[in-house]
């Protein structure tokens, strides 16, 4: 197909937008995205699909061109959501509200953060499902971006999972709080005690999150290559992330007075300057994934059991 002369210029408008997105999630479902792209089967397959499906008859080249334009516009939406934590949210327009400087800072940085002015992008579900998640064959995994000598098999481990808020699907190696109940510690401190087991669920999920966030923030702001890592590759940003660990160890075994550890230790609340916990303001629809909503469940009658 890449040598056709005769295949047409790429319109992408929304049905062939969402088409060429349902079929690439298809074959990243499949194991046909390796590494940070499809693979040539991957691509043959969505070519021959997107034909049938549309009639159009592109290339190679302009499907990666259309793969790499989404996956620009979701790292940026992912560093945009990152730096949304700390200016202020319009619910409605499910945006930020920052000055012309802070938007100019922001799009300076990450020139797709412009399109965010007005509301998220369009059709956000499919480049999540695109990009973010690993792409799984058998029992290992690859992370969506890395580049293809930086790869390494990542055996599943059951029982484990991340740390997730409302902004993401209670599903496989992602655990989430319950919806329509309290969730942020401040709401359990001024108010009542967490009442029934997912409350009390919530309750114990966000002062977990506290402290993961609380560390992350002052490790980073103890080493400050750790808020750069993004930009180096993946072998490297593995390396710094536990040469910082290692440093952390040591002087804690050493039991070493240090600033920045000590107002951790000395205040359960403290948030290091410029650190604040992220909550992405847009939700995910659906009922999650069934068997991380039964581990959910005991989870949170185990909790439950354990008060009464």
């Amino acid at each position: 197909m890449d040598g056709d002369k005769t295949s047409q210029k790429a319109v992408w408008d929304t049905d062939a937008a969402r088409i060429f997105c349902e079929i690439a999630c298809k074959e990243a479902n499949e194991g046909n995205r390796p590494t940070k792209t499809l693979s040539v089967t991957g691509y043959n397959n969505l070519g021959e699909e997107f034909h049938r499906q549309t009639g159009r008859l592109y290339t190679r080249k302009q499907f990666k061109n259309c793969w790499d334009e989404l996956k620009s516009i979701w790292t940026a939406w992912v560093y945009y959501m990152q730096k949304a934590s700390g200016f202020g949210w319009d619910p409605v327009k499910r945006t930020i509200t920052a000055s012309e400087e802070q938007w100019a800072y922001l799009i300076k940085v990450h020139k797709d953060i412009k399109r965010f002015r007005k509301g998220p992008p369009d059709n956000l579900e499919w480049p999540e499902k695109m990009f973010q998640r690993a792409s799984v064959t058998g029992n290992s995994s690859v992370m969506p971006g890395a580049e293809e000598d930086d790869t390494g098999e990542r055996q599943d481990v059951d029982g484990k999972y991340y740390l997730v808020d409302s902004g993401y699907p209670n599903d496989t190696g992602y655990l989430a709080p319950y919806r329509g109940q309290k969730y942020h510690l401040p709401e359990f401190r001024i108010g009542r005690a967490p009442s029934g087991k997912q409350e009390l669920f919530n309750f114990a999920h966000s002062s977990l999150r506290n402290v993961i966030e609380r560390s992350f923030g002052v490790l980073k702001q103890k080493w400050r290559i750790l808020g750069d890592v993004p930009s180096y590759p993946v072998k490297k940003q593995t390396k710094i992330i536990i040469a910082c660990m290692a440093l952390h160890n040591f002087i804690r075994e050493s039991h070493l007075f240090d600033e920045d550890f000590d107002k951790c230790d000395r205040d359960e609340d403290y948030m290091p300057p410029g650190h604040v916990v992220v909550t992405n303001g847009w939700n995910h629809e659906g009922q999650g994934n069934v068997n991380m909503n039964a581990t959910r469940e005991t989870i949170a009658n185990g909790l439950m059991a354990d008060k009464e």
